[in-house]
């Protein structure tokens, strides 16, 4: 619900913008008929209806997305309103609010989120209520109206004609209504029907219901019903002479209706605004061709400019030149939103990687690039990732398909590498080094020489797992280098402290009732080309294809969530499910299923705790909570992690937690 309610505050923004213009608008064409304005109104709805847009350099929204679906997730929340004085002030406030402690149970964001998220979905539900209360109260007195003619009755129920009903639209009049204003109060409301305006309103209002946190949406609606007032008094009396004005205008005044609240229904003859209905009423005159050619422009140019989105730029700003100023959240967000990838999309380094130049001091010697993958519907695409440095600009290429790989790292564990590089350490290897090669390799195990450092985001450690190497090449003045001085780094984690990037498959642990029992789902890894690998509720297979029956992997009764997730430090990522197992007696376990060596392990204890796997989306991690099997009380919880040739789960303090292999 929370993306959804995310969704909707990013419609009702930029549908805001087109508000402001149609304001805007209103003031230039006064004199303008107001058919063209209920047109407008109608491109408001049409932009907060319509869930997709098309890119356009003539759109005039700031931003498409000023609240990024990663602000519910990310470490560092950040809007993006397209307008950098805006950024600048909201942007400090969110990080220093919102931003999640360390080791904190839940992100910041994810509480408002889900609080605000449920009073939207309680203010829709109390507007809907208000608008059936309304109309079975208005239904009630008219039940005993008498029929007049055709579907025009009269009732003691209301003291103001009106129409009500959606599929059968009915005319109701007062009784005792005169002689000289009945003709016109129902030339009026016929023209309503017509112009289908009972379907319009009631349309407006149910979109206002699920819009209504956003204040100017507010003000659309009322405008929206006083125009199509207007635009149906002018369809009535343009064939009228002054004299005929005249006694509309009489019919109005008699019949207005003070209304002080919203009306979900019905079209009243004088519902809304009759002091400024009558003025135009007898200051009507036919609007000329040009005008009314005018007004329809006016529409066309709101439409390209506010239903369309800015294209994304290719570049982004560049904080610092030195490599430790590299921010790699940040950067695979931004790829990741020009690239326009949904969240379980991966953004992959390989051995196929340019070298990285850099100073003496670690600073981008020049520009620089890095290359990188990703899949999107079975296809395997490439672009660059520029670093311009004089401009400090980030740029992203155009991507190309390129060929599957058969090893791939995730970007943002390299740019990690990256940024932690053990400096000083390189420095003390390296005395005379001019500026530092730095290329990534896809083989290779950390050796005894002084040469070859492990070290993680705390610096120079020893490693439970490795999920980067890296080796740099000391350069001189004259740009040479020599194999003898080559510096081996190994990037990853100690006693679980930092973990490989976490991509959830399906998970049902939150939700059960939410299981499809006959569902498929289908994944391909580009670390495994070629294999499919198929969800069931009951059983996880993997199909390499070549006419081979698929292998079964995981099975379960069911299976409740799947991740992917490098546990062991190879590069590729293992599967970790939630399953339930037994008849009768059923307990809850963790399975992890290592593909590319074809092993399994498992946490379980029959009879006396279940395990179950907890995603943190804060820390990008997979926890483990231990529950007691008969009262389901929490008796511990802690990151899953893979140490000394088996699954473990650690404690608070980093020990173990319980350890199970099979």
């Amino acid at each position: 619900m929370e993306a959804i309610f995310l969704r909707l505050v990013n419609l009702s923004l930029s549908a805001g913008w087109l508000v402001l213009a149609i304001l805007v608008l209103r003031l230039f064409l006064r004199r303008a008929p107001r058919w063209s304005f209920c047109l407008l109104w109608g491109l408001v709805g049409l932009r907060l209806l319509c869930p997709v847009s098309i890119e356009s350099p003539l759109s005039l929204l700031p931003s498409a997305q000023p609240l990024p679906p990663e602000i519910l997730y990310t470490a560092t929340p950040r809007i993006d309103s397209g307008i950098d004085a805006v950024n600048n002030v909201v942007n400090p406030i969110l990080e220093g609010s919102l931003t999640p402690s360390p080791g904190a149970s839940a992100n910041p964001a994810q509480i408002w989120s889900f609080v605000l998220a449920r009073l939207w979905l309680a203010g829709v539900l109390i507007l809907l209520l208000y608008a059936l209360v309304s109309y079975v109260r208005l239904r009630r007195r008219v039940a005993t109206a008498t029929l007049l003619r055709e579907n025009i009755r009269e009732t003691e129920g209301t003291d103001t004609p009106f129409v009500l009903g959606l599929l059968r639209p009915t005319i109701y009049l007062p009784y005792g209504l005169s002689e000289g204003d009945l003709p016109h109060v129902i030339a009026h409301e016929r023209a309503h029907i017509r112009r289908g305006d009972h379907w319009w309103k009631a349309l407006g209002f149910l979109i206002l219901s699920v819009y209504w946190f956003h204040p100017l949406l507010w003000v659309a609606y009322v405008l929206l019903c006083r125009d199509i007032e207007g635009a149906c008094d002018e369809r009535v009396i343009r064939e009228l002479d002054r004299e005929e004005r005249r006694e509309y205008a009489a019919a109005l005044l008699h019949c207005g209706v003070r209304r002080r609240t919203v009306a979900a229904c019905p079209l009243a003859f004088g519902e809304v605004g009759v002091k400024a209905r009558i003025k135009a009423v007898m200051s009507y005159r036919r609007p000329g061709v040009w005008l009314a050619a005018a007004a329809l422009a006016a529409c066309a140019v709101a439409a390209v400019c506010f239903l369309t989105d800015p294209p994304v730029s290719p570049s982004f700003p560049m904080e610092g030149n030195q490599i430790s100023d590299l921010d790699p959240q940040e950067i695979v967000e931004q790829i990741a939103k020009r690239k326009k990838l949904d969240g379980d999309v991966g953004l992959y380094v390989n051995g196929d990687q340019f070298d990285l130049l850099l100073t003496s001091d670690f600073c981008w010697d020049r520009a620089q690039a890095v290359r990188f993958s990703y899949v999107k519907d079975q296809t395997t695409y490439s672009a660059q990732l520029r670093l311009f440095t004089e401009d400090s600009q980030y740029f992203v290429t155009e991507s190309q398909e390129w060929p599957e790989q058969n090893r791939v790292f995730q970007l943002q564990t390299y740019l990690e590498a990256l940024k932690h590089l053990p400096q000083e350490e390189i420095r003390r290897l390296s005395p005379d080094a001019d500026g530092y090669s730095v290329l990534l390799m896809e083989e290779g195990t950390p050796g005894d020489d002084a040469r070859s450092i492990t070290y993680g985001a705390d610096g120079v450690e020893d490693l439970d797992g490795w999920y980067i190497h890296l080796a740099v090449a000391p350069l001189h003045a004259d740009h040479s280098s020599s194999a003898d001085e080559m510096i081996h780094l190994f990037y990853g984690a100690k006693d679980g402290s930092a973990s490989p990037v976490v991509a959830q498959w399906v998970d049902y642990t939150q939700s059960p009732d939410e299981m499809d029992w006959e569902g498929v789902q289908e994944r391909q890894l580009p670390q495994f080309p070629g294999v499919t690998f198929r969800y069931t509720p009951y059983e996880v297979t993997a199909d390499a294809g070549e006419g081979e029956m698929p292998a079964v992997l995981i099975e379960g009764m069911p299976i409740w969530g799947v991740w992917f997730t490098d546990l062991t430090g190879d590069g590729l990522p293992e599967l970790c499910a939630t399953l339930s197992m037994g008849s009768g007696l059923i307990d809850n376990r963790v399975l992890i299923y290592d593909y590319a060596g074809g092993a399994s392990y498992g946490l379980e204890d029959r009879g006396r705790y279940d395990y179950a796997l907890r995603y943190s989306p804060e820390e990008d991690r997979l926890y483990v909570d231990k529950r007691d099997y008969q009262g389901g009380a929490l008796v511990s919880t802690g990151p899953l992690v893979f140490r000394d040739g088996v699954i473990q789960v650690l404690d608070g303090d980093g020990g173990e937690g319980g350890e199970h292999r099979r």
